[in-house]
């Protein structure tokens, strides 16, 4: 599995690490077509974009701002993000329930990810009605 149009998707996002080759580093890339036909690849491409969330979220944190930029992150968190929690627990976590086996301690890794699922939700909020204001204030000022 790779993800697509990627430099290096294991590096984690920092100041001078926000560059992508041919891309806009406020850009989240869009879902690749097809992929709704291959789970484990939807899920890890979702988990790039993730990535890409939070390497914009760390240009911000670091003084940096792109209008339209925060505006996708904006429109990504309100939508992909919340699917993508939901592709999890309704789709992936029962099937790993399904299929694995006790010795797997599955169990116990599925309830720490809702847990963290929670907490994202729970943060979520906040994140946003912090991004709108500075999106609000960027417009007026």
């Amino acid at each position: 599995m790779t993800a697509p149009n990627t430099t290096d998707v294991h590096s984690s996002p920092g100041k001078g690490d926000n560059k992508r080759i041919g891309d806009n580093p406020w850009a989240i890339e869009p879902m690749p077509a097809g992929l709704i036909d291959s789970p484990l690849d939807f899920i890890f491409a979702e988990h790039h974009r993730q990535r890409e969330a939070a390497s914009i979220l760390t240009m911000l944190a670091d003084g940096e701002f792109d209008l339209k930029g925060v505006k996708s992150l904006l429109a990504f968190l309100e939508t992909d993000f919340a699917l993508h929690i939901g592709d999890e627990e309704l789709a992936l976590f029962p099937m790993l329930r399904e299929h694995c086996l006790p010795e797997d301690n599955v169990e116990r890794i599925l309830a720490r990810l809702e847990d963290e699922h929670r907490e994202d939700e729970a943060s979520l909020e906040t994140a946003t009605a912090i991004l709108v204001k500075g999106v609000s204030d960027k417009q007026l000022g």
